[in-house]
């Protein structure tokens, strides 16, 4: 069973997504740091000029 606060949490991850596309597009990079059972790190690098 899914607690309420997990089905919140729950989603479709088009952000991610279009994230990713849009810095790998402008030639950025995402990436993920995670530790098992704990959390997860969403990361990227953008340069602006």
């Amino acid at each position: 069973m899914i607690s309420e606060e997990d089905e919140i949490a729950i989603g479709t991850n088009l952000g991610m997504y279009l994230c990713k596309e849009f810095l790998e597009k402008h030639g950025q990079k995402i990436w993920v740091e995670s530790v098992l059972g704990k959390s997860c790190n969403f990361k990227f690098y953008y340069t602006y000029v």
